[in-house]
């Protein structure tokens, strides 16, 4: 008789979620996970969204920020989604760590992981699970353009990929683009996620304080 647990295409999947709040904002010149989007931080309103989605949750930020801060201001706003925070283990070395950090935390709990950061705050939960509803049996997957640009942190990986992430980071290869290549990830190109989020909102990152006036005017305008 076959015992499930060794054969991995036999175990159900689950998916957990990983936001990353670490970056050093230099462009918008404060902490974006703490912008406001109506009565929201960004942080609480990706909070909001993907957990529709995927079960545990896990932040990770830098050692600058006071993330006891943050977590019990989280859990305040939206007590009934459960929260864990980790700080990025090693510094100044962009997302891949936060993304290693993550996975690994997730690994006990989760097969996979949708990875996004808090300065998505449009983010769509109907595009993660369809995410996670194409993933059959590849490692990641990641939406792409026609051009083969990849959207590596709008993407879903197999959690226990934290191991070969923290090889990349030793070998200073820390482009999150290269993640796709790296683990094979099945591709989605964008134009097949209109049917489920036609202005792409879910692509869409704030980096700049054009953004996020440019942000707030959208939504006012989707909101007449």
């Amino acid at each position: 008789m076959t015992n499930p647990l060794e054969n991995e295409d036999l175990v159900p999947k689950s998916l957990g979620g990983v936001i990353l709040i670490g970056g050093r904002s230099s462009r918008m010149g404060r902490d974006k996970s703490q912008l406001l989007l109506g009565a929201r931080t960004f942080l609480e309103e990706v909070v909001r969204r993907i957990s529709v989605a995927v079960g545990p949750i896990v932040v990770v930020g830098n050692a600058s920020q006071d993330l006891e801060k943050i977590a019990n201001e989280l859990g305040t706003s939206q007590p009934s989604v459960a929260v864990d925070f980790e700080t990025d283990q090693q510094s100044n070395l962009g997302p891949l760590e936060g993304i290693r950090v993550g996975l690994k935390h997730l690994e006990p709990v989760c097969s996979y992981a949708f990875v996004t950061s808090c300065d998505v705050p449009l983010v769509k939960p109907e595009l993660v699970q369809f995410l996670f509803d194409h993933i059959e049996n590849s490692r990641a997957i990641v939406p792409c353009d026609k051009d083969g640009n990849v959207f590596g942190m709008t993407a879903i990986y197999k959690t226990n990929l934290h191991t070969e992430i923290g090889q990349m980071i030793e070998r200073n290869e820390l482009r999150v683009s290269n993640l796709a290549e790296r683990f094979g990830a099945k591709r989605i190109l964008v134009d097949e996620l209109r049917a489920i989020d036609p202005k792409l909102d879910s692509l869409m990152n704030v980096n700049r304080v054009d953004d996020y006036d440019d942000l707030l005017r959208k939504i006012a305008d989707d909101n007449r």
